[in-house]
């Protein structure tokens, strides 16, 4: 007897769920890419969705398809290391202009990706970092999901995501400071993600 309570999600509609998820992703960055920064948020929300778990009752799609150990997941800037006074911020460019500057996501226009297993890739390369603050994808991800809409939107307890929206890193030549590293930053990891799954093979 089948409990009207809990139902056991078939391969097919995990599959379905899975490859809806990228298209939610890919329509968010396409979004994002056409002036809503906003989308920032989304696309965290998606990401968690496909590679984060949270225990057994929590898993990500990828985990629970079987999926996440084929995946080798591309980091689309070099890795951060030494001591730097300036913010390092790897995935993403800036470009000024007469109106001032802001972030742009590298999408593919870095000279060489480096292909890193997931634990690594989410929680210990480094996507931005400063002499006072570090930040991990995973990090980012949860501030956006969590705190900012992406799922909910609650308090910063975050410091050094905190300190990331509060003290820009760089300024404009008329002194304005450049915001938006976070959402642009974010974009780069949506990419990263779709780039990893078509390279798996797992897009249809």
């Amino acid at each position: 007897m089948v409990s009207l309570t809990q139902k056991r999600r078939s391969p097919e509609e995990l599959s379905v769920a899975f490859q809806n998820q990228i298209r939610a992703l890919e329509a968010s960055c396409i979004a994002y890419d056409g002036g809503a920064a906003w989308e920032a948020m989304r696309i965290a929300t998606a990401i968690c969705v496909l590679v984060h778990d949270g225990g057994r009752k929590n898993q990500s799609l990828l985990t629970r398809l079987g999926l996440k150990r084929t995946v080798q997941f591309i980091a689309s800037g070099e890795e951060i290391s030494g001591t730097n006074l300036l913010q390092d911020q790897p995935l993403i460019l800036i470009q000024v202009g007469r109106d001032g500057g802001r972030y742009l996501p590298k999408l593919d226009n870095f000279p060489e990706a480096r292909s890193l297993k997931f634990g690594h890739w989410w929680e210990r390369d480094l996507i931005l970092r400063s002499s006072t603050m570090s930040m991990t994808r995973r990090k980012l991800a949860f501030a956006l999901r969590n705190s900012e809409g992406g799922a909910h939107y609650g308090q910063l307890d975050d410091a050094d995501y905190i300190e990331v929206q509060e003290k820009p890193a760089w300024f404009t030549d008329k002194k304005q400071p450049l915001l938006g590293v976070e959402a642009a930053t974010m974009r780069q990891i949506g990419w990263e993600i779709l780039q990893s799954i078509e390279a798996a093979g797992l897009r249809k």
